[in-house]
């Protein structure tokens, strides 16, 4: 009824007539997203959307309930051209190139655009507006990132130094626990081990929930040796979150160290019931679903679209995940293989227990349990790089170096910057009496993260 009632005609004599319809297509279409969004019908949105663009000329608030919605829809390069428009209709609004930085940092990894936007939202009202020091803080974690992706030393600490002062530029009266966890993490990335422990445990001050901060406070302690220490802060952080993977894994770690390889297998396996717990209750409610809405949501979390599918890695590993699901769609067409159908970052969860498996079983020197284990990841990902070097990790420890040197080659040609590969392809070389070419791969491995003691 909006559609057919809109006045289309742009005369100064119905100008007036022209307004009313348009604040009466902005509360009919508000009440619809209300609707709309409580149901995840993006789409249905988004067409809805489209078909206002030929009465909403110029109008802001519409264009910019487009662009969220496009967001939400897993659309994210047409949303960002979306708020390109807005930014142009509204440059005063420091909230559209926040959106905009977001867009571009979380899901199309374009860094340098995501940084200009940064610099646009903290230049607005001589940076005196309420949204300056989210500004500082999304432009250092937009330096942050291109430090990850910096391959020479010189550019890396160049971008770790530009972020650190973006971080310091927000006010000390305006940090808040996000604002403090990223100080502490840069300076961890540094080695900055005392900085970093001081603001981590500013930013459990201000939120004592933060369980991002809990992780890295956990990590700080483990890198100055007090493992049970970090163990008690990771089973702190675990009574608030007792399903949060990322602790979990930072749990069989310490529990590896502390308390032995049955304690964290054991952890493992309740981690795989807990993951098969999951995915069961998101198939149920999938299945009672409307038939529209399950479809719609099948399409998107078969092709890694869902909304809580946001992988928190460098630039480089997304190529690589992109390079990975190209292969297995080529290996599928030639083989029997058949990608799993669900949301992409449930079934890397898996994969990543697997091989967490097939590491502890290679401590307690049960190679056959390693093998099933790096075979019920196979079946997930076949062509992953970190399941190629998991096979390479099993034929070394056999002592079988010319296979184990084939494995972690494929895993290199996949991802050229994969440390562990790098290391362990070095150390086969050197097996193998090739230590001119041992001294190359970990050259290569030093280059990639010169952090890391193993590759000196």
């Amino acid at each position: 009824m909006v559609n057919r009632d809109a006045v289309l005609t742009r005369a100064p004599d119905v100008a007036e007539q022209r307004n009313r319809s348009i604040q009466n297509c902005q509360s009919v279409y508000d009440l619809l997203a209300i609707m709309l969004v409580r149901r995840g019908q993006f789409s249905m949105l988004c067409e809805s959307f489209e078909r206002s663009m030929k009465f909403s000329f110029e109008d802001f608030h519409i264009w910019f309930q487009f662009a969220l919605a496009l967001c939400c829809a897993g659309k994210h390069k047409r949303s960002l051209q979306v708020l390109k428009e807005c930014i142009s209709m509204n440059p005063g609004d420091p909230l559209v190139p926040l959106f905009a930085a977001k867009v571009c940092l979380e899901y199309l990894y374009k860094l340098d655009e995501g940084i200009q936007f940064a610099h646009q939202v903290i230049s607005i009202g001589d940076n005196h507006h309420p949204l300056c020091h989210k500004g500082y803080l999304i432009l250092g974690i937009g330096y942050s990132l291109k430090a990850e992706d910096a391959r020479l030393q010189s550019d890396r600490k160049q971008f770790q130094k530009k972020a650190l002062d973006a971080f310091y530029s927000v006010e000390p009266r305006d940090r808040d626990e996000v604002c403090e966890f990223y100080i502490g993490l840069q300076h961890a990335v540094a080695r900055q081990i005392p900085q970093a422990l001081e603001h981590v445990v500013r930013a459990l001050d201000i939120n004592c929930e933060h369980r991002h901060s809990y992780q890295l406070l956990a990590l700080l302690c483990s890198s100055n040796k007090q493992y049970r220490k970090a163990l008690e802060v990771i089973n702190l952080a675990l009574r608030d979150y007792p399903n949060d993977n990322h602790l979990l894994f930072v749990k069989v770690k310490l529990e590896e160290y502390c308390l032995g390889t049955t304690e964290a297998t054991m952890t493992c396996k309740q981690m795989l019931q807990q993951w098969k717990s999951d995915f069961e209750e998101e198939r149920q409610r999938l299945m009672r679903e409307p038939q529209v809405e399950r479809a719609y949501s099948d399409v998107r979390t078969h092709y890694g679209l869902d909304m809580t599918d946001r992988e928190s890695v460098a630039g480089s590993m997304r190529a690589v995940s992109r390079v990975e699901h190209t292969l297995s769609e080529v290996a599928s067409s030639m083989t029997s293989y058949v990608p799993k159908i669900g949301p992409h970052r449930s079934w890397l969860t898996q994969t990543q227990i697997w091989l967490q498996l097939v590491e502890l079983y290679l401590t307690s020197d049960e190679t056959l349990e390693a093998d099933r284990c790096v075979q019920e990841a196979s079946s997930i990902f076949p062509l992953s790089h970190l399941v190629l070097h998991m096979r390479g990790r099993i034929y070394e420890h056999r002592r079988e170096f010319e296979e184990a040197r084939h494995y972690y080659e494929c895993a290199i040609a996949i991802n050229p910057y994969h440390v562990k590969s790098l290391q362990h392809l070095g150390l086969i070389h050197h097996y193998l009496g090739n230590n001119s070419m041992a001294e190359k791969v970990l050259r290569d491995a030093v280059n990639a993260d010169p952090t890391s003691h193993e590759s000196w």
